[in-house]
């Protein structure tokens, strides 16, 4: 049976992320099946996976290696679909 995959974006009035060290951050919680498996918070110098319910364990990786991580993963062809929902 397919999981039900939910990702709901908590935005600030404004989100600034251009700004070296801005406040505000994007913040996207995911769940699977309706239980919380993280958020994701994207700033302006990094990008952090915060596992649920944990506030000392996070993954941090700045913008230059995330994209050298995603470059070194297999490549697949894909489709943009930006504004549109299914």
């Amino acid at each position: 049976m397919a999981r039900k995959v939910t990702v709901t974006a908590q935005l600030p009035k404004t989100v600034e992320v251009s700004i070296r060290g801005a406040s505000d951050t994007l913040r996207i919680d995911v769940r699977i099946d309706g239980e919380k498996k993280g958020s994701l918070n994207i700033g302006s110098g990094s990008v952090a996976w915060w596992p649920a319910y944990s506030s000392v364990n996070g993954h941090r990786v700045s913008w230059t290696k995330l994209i050298e991580i995603m470059e070194a993963m297999p490549t697949y062809r894909i489709a943009k679909k930006l504004g549109h929902s299914n």
